[in-house]
């Protein structure tokens, strides 16, 4: 791994005698940015290297950007496709800000980006088109508890995807559909793009594209269609965060192979129970020995419980909620009704 470094102070005259590239880039950064309460683009002048100011870090060899850290600064404003040029660019960590307008293509050309923290901003429009030509990026969200939270993608000699680990750009204002090339990178582990504007159907096979995922965090938009089947095939799942969204349909997906599911939500969807063994998914999750959060309120469930959920009160669950439509669905008044906590 490259070093970093913040370089020392350097006079006035000098300042400008770094990388030309860098150093116009990042000016134009600023000059995106309309509002800075916080003055952390103060330091950003002529006073001090490039490398000296608020939230950049240079590597020691070439003194090239290979660092922009500036969370929670309340920024209001875009993001420059001048970003772009600064093509020794490792990580852009910018979350918690209010930065709004279109996530630039432009960072496409970063083929050395290894982090794009967006989260928590007020970014617009489709996820960029050209992600599949992203060389190899990280998309990381901060908060969470996994220990390698970057998203990677690895273009081989033919210039297509051949990784991608973690993708995260929750809470922000993206529309559209997710682009149809990021369900074919077997490798994603954490697919989380929750409390956005997107809409479409999950591929039916998407439990055989991504086989090795571990938590799918798709909360809060317009998703609509069935939940696939073959979800049950991505048993390392753990995390499984459907709700507030327009599924529909019989919940048809044999969770019992799911040995390290630990949190299900499907409430706020308009999930049905008709048919033939319309609530074996109940049955099933009785194998989910992790589990310990589940909740199906808010849709259309009813009918009777199979009795052998009844008489499985020894479950881990603390707490789950099966909210009924017409109040028909019964058999199993210890755990699966309406928030009982064991």
């Amino acid at each position: 791994m490259e070093l970093s470094f913040k370089a020392p102070p350097i006079d006035a005259a000098t300042a400008i005698s770094g990388n030309e590239t860098d150093h116009l880039a990042l000016l134009k950064f600023k000059a995106k940015i309309v509002h800075d309460p916080q003055n952390a683009t103060s330091s950003w002048n002529n006073s001090a290297h490039f490398c000296n100011w608020e939230g950049v870090i240079c590597g020691r060899k070439h003194q090239r950007v290979t660092l922009l850290e500036l969370n929670s600064k309340d920024w209001v404003g875009t993001l420059s496709p001048y970003m772009g040029n600064m093509s020794f660019l490792r990580e852009i960590s910018l979350y918690n800000n209010s930065l709004q307008g279109d996530i630039p293509s432009e960072l496409g050309r970063l083929f050395r980006l290894r982090v794009l923290n967006l989260k928590n901003n007020s970014f617009e429009g489709k996820i960029p088109s050209n992600l599949h030509d992203w060389p190899w990026i990280s998309v990381q969200q901060a908060g969470w508890k996994y220990p390698s939270e970057a998203c990677r993608f690895v273009q081989d000699s033919k210039g297509q995807l051949k990784h991608l680990s973690i993708i995260a750009l929750g809470s922000n204002n993206l529309s559209g559909i997710i682009p149809p090339a990021i369900y074919n990178i077997s490798s994603i582990t954490i697919f989380s793009m929750y409390d956005n504007s997107l809409h479409g159907s999950l591929p039916s096979n998407i439990g055989h594209l991504l086989p090795y995922l571990q938590r799918m965090q798709i909360w809060g938009n317009h998703f609509s269609g069935s939940i696939p089947v073959s979800l049950s095939n991505a048993f390392k799942l753990e995390y499984i965060s459907l709700q507030q969204n327009n599924f529909t349909g019989n919940l048809d997906v044999d969770f019992g192979g799911l040995q390290s599911v630990g949190e299900l939500y499907l409430f706020s969807n308009h999930l049905e129970s008709s048919g033939d063994n319309y609530l074996d998914f109940i049955i099933s999750l009785l194998n989910c020995s992790n589990l310990k959060f589940l909740d199906t309120s808010y849709n259309q469930f009813k009918g009777a419980l199979p009795k052998c959920v009844a008489n499985n009160i020894s479950s881990p669950v603390e707490w789950s909620t099966i909210k009924l439509v017409d109040a028909s669905l019964h058999g199993y008044q210890c755990l699966l009704a309406y928030r009982i906590w064991i």
